[in-house]
């Protein structure tokens, strides 16, 4: 009889390992960047951006980069959206007229919602153009 039951309960334990497998098997990425936020922004002392929301299967990254046109630097902060309180993942300086801008990457952004805020260090005004690509 406790044969029986070992023999069993090894046989159950098996088809759920089986079945928990096939059901997180991982989805296949997609091989081409979605734009997920793209503009141009112009004379404001600080720009919060509006919020976009990054999908599983359009990648494991999600890689942002801001053209500062303005005459002093600029702060680029990206802020993930939460149930009580947003978190800020990452932040970079971007020097005046860099050449091709400042880029970021943040890893395994899927299901979450972003959105940036933007502000120039010296009180002035941003220029220059965001991108966001998943």
């Amino acid at each position: 009889m406790k044969k029986l039951l070992c023999i069993c309960l090894s046989m159950l334990l098996l088809f759920i390992v089986g079945i928990s497998a096939y059901a997180f098997e991982p989805e296949p990425e997609s091989t081409s960047s979605v734009v997920e936020y793209d503009q141009t922004i112009s004379g404001e002392a600080q720009f919060r951006s509006t919020e976009f929301t990054c999908v599983k299967g359009n990648g494991d990254s999600l890689s942002y980069g801001f053209d500062n046109t303005a005459g002093a630097d600029c702060m680029v902060e990206l802020y993930k959206k939460g149930l009580i309180w947003d978190t800020k993942v990452s932040s970079m300086t971007v020097r005046p007229h860099d050449p091709g801008g400042k880029t970021e990457v943040i890893r395994n952004p899927s299901d979450s919602t972003f959105y940036f805020v933007l502000y120039a260090a010296d009180g002035g005004t941003i220029c220059g153009h965001l991108q966001a690509y998943q």
